[in-house]
């Protein structure tokens, strides 16, 4: 949006397109030109213009009446959007978290000694194992996050599942978006393990990136409450193809209960989220960095915790 003093050539009022009973108020304009913003057509406003008035460039005249014809349809009661919230540029370092995930995976085959353990067996020690969960190993919720039984797995969450990933941090900002993810995977592994028998043992991502799709889906339910059967399809439709791709439980590395609990607890956390960008906006790019600390910190601390237990 920008504003100016002059009706440049090339401009048109946007009042003068669309039929209304009488001069749009000063709230039905601000209503318009979020609707406009939403939509990313450029617009001016004159401020001192009585009746106050909302300039487009000629070319996008039959967009913008369609538009603002389409959402007064919508909303009969007139009630504004909500502005959509600003991008942040961090496919790279989202990207690059994928990729490290994917080096883990591979090094977790070497022979690597330490810790008292010659070689390592990352799997036994970080595998969402539910009596062990249950009997004081809580970090296996997050440990199990970072391992994968093969990489067939590996590489569905990471080409699937790496979108909802890569979008929901551009939302969000990295930080939140990573806190949030690592939160709904280990949710989702807390509750699966509670559901199961204790004999259940399982790894994998594949929680935490279900978890992304329901954040994904629940944020932008909660930003466009009025179109939800849109906002969920593609993130229910990811989910169909990733389970199919993973596995639907035939399969008995497919932990399709881990799946299950990880989006829906995702769900749950991009409810809360999506209200907090709604009311509140983005983080700050302080409390970003610092949840950008605080998440690797605590997958970390886990493998500490893993590896001197």
């Amino acid at each position: 949006m920008t504003e100016s003093e002059h009706n440049d050539p090339g401009w048109v009022p946007l009042t003068r397109l669309i039929p209304h009973p009488e001069n749009p108020t000063p709230a039905t304009l601000r209503t318009w030109s979020l609707v406009l913003a939403a939509r990313g057509i450029p617009y001016r406003t004159i401020p001192e213009r009585k009746p106050h008035e909302i300039l487009i460039p000629e070319q996008y005249s039959a967009i913008a009446v369609h538009e603002i014809s389409l959402y007064r349809r919508e909303n009969p009661d007139n009630t504004p959007p909500v502005k959509p919230l600003p991008t942040t540029e961090n496919r790279i370092a989202s990207i690059s978290i994928l990729l490290l995930l994917g080096i883990f995976h591979n090094l977790t085959y070497f022979h690597i000694s330490g810790f008292g353990y010659n070689p390592i067996d990352w799997l036994n020690l970080g595998s969402a194992n539910s009596s062990l969960i249950f009997t004081g190993e809580w970090w296996r919720i997050i440990t199990a996050l970072t391992l994968h039984a093969d990489g067939q797995h590996l590489m569905g969450n990471i080409l699937i599942g790496g979108y909802f990933v890569v979008r929901l941090c551009e939302i969000t900002g990295s930080g939140m978006g990573w806190f949030l993810i690592l939160g709904s995977g280990a949710l989702g592994n807390l509750l699966n393990a509670f559901f199961q028998s204790g004999t259940h043992n399982a790894v994998g991502a594949s929680t935490a990136i279900f978890g992304a799709i329901g954040i994904a889906g629940a944020i932008s339910s909660t930003l466009s409450p009025r179109h939800l059967i849109r906002q969920w399809l593609l993130p229910l439709a990811a989910a169909a193809v990733l389970l199919g791709l993973l596995g639907t439980g035939t399969d008995s590395r497919t932990d399709v209960g881990a799946h299950l609990f990880g989006f829906l607890a995702g769900a749950l956390l991009g409810i809360g989220a999506g209200l907090y960008l709604r009311n509140k906006g983005k983080l700050t790019d302080g409390r970003n960095l610092a949840l950008a600390i605080i998440t690797p910190a605590i997958v970390a601390a886990a493998w500490m915790l893993a590896l001197l237990n």
